[in-house]
This record gives C-alpha cells, sequence and structure tokens, in this order.
C-alpha cells in the first residue's frame, strides 16, 4: 500500500500518467504547466545544465489547451511535444510530457495544469513508495541556476521542512526599457510587500510564486494537493503549507521567471507588465499605514486584558468587528494554556489572507496607494531591516534583493 493511496481515492486528478517505469532513484520532480510556450526550451536547457544533485530526477511537463484554443496555440503545443520527445538529456533526468487538451472553461489554466503534474509526480513516488521525494513547481517560461536542484536537494534532506519558496529574479535581458521599468517595480513591490508582512511581526510569510516552491511529497498529499483556480492556485496552497508549519525559503537566487508581457492569467506578473506599460508606468500599491496599524496590534493581542474595543484605530476595530474578531479571539484563548499556544493559533487564524483583506480593506475606507519606490524607501527609513538606501527603482530592488539574500 503506498502512502498517497487515499489521497488518490480523494483528491486525485484521473486520467493522465507518464507509462514508463519509475527509478528507485528518483528523488526530485519538476512539475512545469506549459500553454502556448514557445520559451519552453530555454527552460529545459537550464535544467539539464544543472548540477547533478544525488538523486535522479524527472521533469513532468503539462501541455494543456482550453477548448476552443487558437489554431497557432495548438500548433505550438504541438511544437512542444514534438521537442520533449527529441530531447537528448543526462542518464539521471527524464523529461516526459502529459497532455490534457480542450479543458472545458472552469476547469482550462495553469491551476488544473499545475495539479495535473503535481499529481502525476506523487502518483510515481508513490509506485515506489518515497514519501519524502521533492516535488517542485516551475513555469514554462523561467529559466533556472546550476545549483538548483542540488540545493533543493540539500534543504530537504538536511531539516525535516514541508516545504519552501526559492529565491528568484526576473530575467530582463533583452527586453525594452518600458518593459523593464516595469518588471523592476513589480519584483520592488513583491520585495517590498514580504518586509512589509515582516514588519509587522507576522511570523508566517514568505514569497508565493508558482514557478518558485518545492513541497516535500507527504506533505502535499497531507494539505489535500494542489487546487484548481485558473490563477493564484500558487497562493492558496502555499499559505496552506505555512500554516501547517514547517516551511522555509531558500533564499539564493535560483530560478529567473521571463519579465514579458502576457494575457494568459487574470494577475500576476505578464498581465502587472502589460498594464504598467498600457498605463504609464507608475506602479501604485500599499501604503505603509495599514502595516503600522498591525504591527502596533500584534503587539497589543498578547497581552493578557486585550480587547477589541478598546483599539483605539476605528477601521481597524471595524474590520475586526466585521470579521467576528472578538468571538474568535475568545474562542483561541479558551482553547489555549499559555502565551505561545495562543500566538500560534492567532496567526492560523489572522493569516496572510487575512492581511490582505484588511490591506484592501484600509485602501477603500482610510488611505490611497502610493507609488512603489516612494513606499519602498519609506519602509527602510522607518524599519531599518538595511542600512542602505537609495531613490531609483533599480537600485532599491538591488538592495531588497540583498536583503532577503542576507537573511
Amino acid at each position: 500500500m503506498g502512502f498517497a493511496d487515499k489521497y488518490f481515492k480523494r483528491y486525485g486528478y484521473a486520467g493522465v500518467e507518464i507509462e514508463s517505469t519509475v527509478s528507485e532513484n528518483i528523488g526530485i520532480s519538476v512539475v512545469i504547466p506549459c500553454y502556448n510556450e514557445p520559451e519552453l526550451p530555454a527552460t529545459i536547457d537550464s535544467i539539464i545544465s544543472c548540477d547533478k544533485p544525488n538523486c535522479d530526477v524527472e521533469v513532468v511537463v503539462v501541455i494543456n489547451s482550453p477548448y476552443n484554443a487558437p489554431d497557432s496555440a495548438l500548433k505550438q503545443n504541438c511544437d512542444t511535444l514534438a521537442y520533449i520527445n527529441g530531447v537528448n538529456a543526462p542518464e539521471w533526468l527524464k523529461i516526459y510530457a502529459i497532455e490534457l487538451p480542450e479543458l472545458p472553461r472552469k476547469l482550462s489554466g495553469v491551476g488544473s495544469a499545475r495539479k495535473a503534474g503535481m499529481d502525476e509526480a506523487t502518483r510515481r513516488f508513490n509506485n515506489i513508495n518515497n514519501s519524502e521525494a521533492i516535488i517542485v513547481s516551475l513555469d514554462a517560461d523561467c529559466t533556472v541556476g546550476s545549483a538548483y536542484l542540488t540545493s533543493l536537494f540539500k534543504l530537504f534532506n538536511s531539516s525535516n521542512i514541508s516545504g519552501c519558496s526559492i529565491g528568484f529574479a526576473h530575467d530582463v535581458n533583452g527586453y525594452s526599457k518600458d518593459i523593464r521599468d516595469a518588471i523592476t517595480q513589480y519584483e520592488l513591490y513583491l520585495r517590498y510587500y514580504l518586509q512589509a508582512i515582516r514588519f509587522t511581526g507576522f511570523p508566517n510569510y514568505f514569497h508565493t510564486i508558482g514557478s518558485a516552491f518545492a513541497v516535500r511529497v507527504v506533505d502535499y498529499v497531507k494539505q489535500g494537493g494542489m487546487n484548481r483556480k485558473q490563477a493564484g492556485e500558487d497562493f492558496y496552497f502555499i499559505q496552506k503549507l505555512i500554516n501547517a508549519g514547517r516551511y522555509t525559503e531558500l533564499s539564493k537566487i535560483l530560478v529567473y521567471p521571463s519579465a514579458r508581457p502576457s494575457d494568459r492569467v487574470p494577475f500576476g506578473t505578464g498581465p502587472v507588465v502589460a498594464n504598467l506599460i498600457e498605463k504609464g508606468n507608475v506602479m501604485n500599491v500599499f501604503s505603509l499605514e495599514p502595516f503600522i496599524i498591525l504591527k502596533q496590534f500584534f503587539r497589543d493581542i498578547k497581552q493578557p486584558d486585550f480587547s477589541v474595543d478598546n483599539i483605539d484605530n476605528s477601521i481597524l476595530r471595524d474590520f475586526l468587528n466585521s470579521e467576528k474578531a472578538r468571538y474568535k479571539i475568545d474562542e483561541i484563548r479558551r482553547n489555549t494554556s499559555d502565551i505561545k499556544s495562543f500566538i500560534s493559533r492567532f496567526f492560523r487564524w489572522f493569516d496572510a489572507l487575512l492581511i490582505l483583506k484588511f490591506l484592501n480593506y484600509t485602501h477603500n475606507h482610510f488611505c490611497e496607494k502610493i507609488a512603489v519606490n516612494t513606499v519602498a524607501k519609506e519602509l527602510i527609513q522607518i524599519s531599518g531591516f538595511t542600512k542602505n538606501i537609495a531613490t531609483e527603482p533599480e537600485e532599491l530592488l538591488a538592495i531588497y534583493r540583498d536583503a532577503e539574500l542576507a537573511k
């Protein structure tokens, strides 16, 4: 009996299987959703060029298309399949394709493709009963560094982690200035958001990017597998892993996502870049005010006499009342015996999703969004997470990257 048998009966993606025998030495499976993707050969080439880890590796490319996809996209998918069938890889690395053609509208998109690939990786690990193996999530427009596989293998085999976010930096080589400016602002925003949440004292926030995370297969099964959302599937799945504990980060930059504009998904890198170029290339993001409010709130919540009614900030008090926080906090108190367990359970409730909800609430009722370079500079000044300072987005991005690498 395999470790994932029950998972497949309840959650498993049916109908796609790789027929070849699974190597007993396989320890890593890299899953890549792929729709109408001409850049995949560069992704595969970068994996082939990786240093060999102390295990065999499989790459599962999920070639998918929605119902009524244009002929040009279907042709590109056919070219991708032909490429994969003819690729020359080292003996320790096997590259497979599974096809999901004509997906119905509700199931089309990267979520279903990522789930199908991760479930297939799980099935193959289940066949050899290797519950400690690693599933790595990557996108078809990324390249990876030479230490990509060895660093992941070392991290997972030297600690009892459930998963990790992987260091990334968008590849801007060959793009026009407007695209470079747009992606610089977007990546700066991602890193500002990370540091701003950590500034509040919130203990459980990491980057949540579908092209840059990995999970131990047994923990993938425990969390019910990937969801099928058309976009944002990575954020919701990683939040489940984080809330369950034992999640970490591999801060070394090993993944290089593309900076290209795109309209393939409702949100994410491609749509943000396209929208910035169309609307003037200035990215306005969450201001610091709500993060400062949260910082004080997360301090106050540790006090035994804390009460929602005693909160001075009316925006926070109204938001908490709308979330029935008084009853939730009382429930958490009744079911914990010390402050440590209380804080742990509190942050499983007031998690990154609720923080995002509060940020949206405050900017709808209280404050305006601000240019990312302005607010990124302000955060450095008030938090002191780095001694460096700058004004231009490119310089600020370099500072924020260095701060994460130094963690």
